[in-house]
């Protein structure tokens, strides 16, 4: 009879366990239930800690941290299936994206790209040539580090059945702000602002051959505040130089990539990707910065390693 006793009480105690499990998503798999069931405290409390573990954070934040969850569906792996990706948010400027594929009804872990500042939008779009989707994502970096920037880009990010890879930046806006009395060694040095400020038009020129003409419209100012050591008000600048810049994208099946064109490295002879073209950069305005940028590529490799590198040191195909 004790012993009856002792397997009725197990019996009650594993239906306790499974219970708790579907009603809360006390598990470490994602699953289909516990996505759709987010608005719930309790499971956006679980996500948030599978989400922290996967992506591999869980030492430095918390659940608790998590400001909000945001879930998007498409196809990363080409199965045709619906995967999805997870954007989490720690605070205001601390973002995740986390990716998994479908698996019936769980979703399998892919990978994770952060720490990314503020995540304004996100999108799954079909790849060109590639039987899935791109993840494109509209980040906002807005920081005071050495200069003060705010600044939107959009991002490309890729499944190579391995990793997210990134597939390509490209500049919406960017706005920065600095004072050139920072490198004086003389505190009492008069304020001398300056400021970069680029808007891009971005437009698909050749839906065939996935080519992207972005125009670029660039200015270098100066402000005649010169007592302010905060940012100046906008009508204290005046444009000392100017631009309008054409610029092509296509992209390469080969590279996964949004390229410029391709070159030979002349060290090595091998194959590389020029991705940017740092001429084209809003500080090549800057006189100060013009000689560091304008003469340089930076270059994607077939390792996927990217290096900024001089333009003499690649030759043409």
């Amino acid at each position: 009879m004790k012993n009856k006793r002792l397997i009725s009480a197990g019996l009650i105690t594993l239906f306790l366990v499974l219970m708790v499990v579907k009603i809360y998503g006390v598990t470490d798999i994602l699953t289909l239930d516990l996505v759709r069931d987010r608005e719930n405290p309790e499971s956006r409390k679980k996500i948030a800690e599978i989400v922290l573990n996967d992506a591999g954070v869980s030492d430095q934040y918390q659940p608790e941290e998590v400001m909000s969850i945001r879930t998007f569906y498409g196809d990363l792996t080409g199965d045709n299936n619906e995967d999805l990706v997870i954007v989490t948010e720690i605070g205001p400027t601390v973002s995740y994206i986390s990716a998994y594929a479908q698996d019936g009804n769980n979703f399998t872990f892919l990978d994770s790209i952060g720490p990314m500042a503020t995540i304004e939008n996100l999108e799954l779009t079909k790849a060109p040539s590639l039987d899935r989707d791109f993840i494109v994502v509209r980040e906002n970096i807005n920081q005071k580090i050495g200069a003060f920037e705010n600044s939107t880009y959009y991002k490309f990010y890729i499944w190579d059945n391995e990793n997210l890879r990134e597939a390509g930046v490209l500049p919406e806006r960017v706005r920065t702000d600095w004072n050139l009395a920072w490198d004086s060694q003389n505190q009492t040095s008069p304020s001398d602002w300056r400021r970069i400020d680029m808007d891009a038009d971005i437009a698909i020129q050749d839906p065939v051959n996935s080519e992207l003409l972005i125009t670029l419209y660039q200015r270098y100012l100066k402000s005649s505040d010169t007592a302010n050591k905060s940012v100046p008000a906008d009508d204290t600048y005046s444009v000392i130089a100017e631009r309008t810049i054409p610029a092509t994208l296509k992209w390469s099946p080969e590279w996964l990539y949004f390229i410029v064109s391709e070159k030979i490295d002349n060290a090595t002879g091998e194959k590389v990707a020029v991705i940017e073209d740092m001429a084209y950069s809003p500080y090549a305005l800057v006189p100060e910065y013009s000689d560091t940028t304008k003469n340089k590529y930076r270059i994607l490799r077939k390792d996927g390693t990217q290096e900024i590198v001089d333009k003499g040191s690649v030759r043409d195909i």
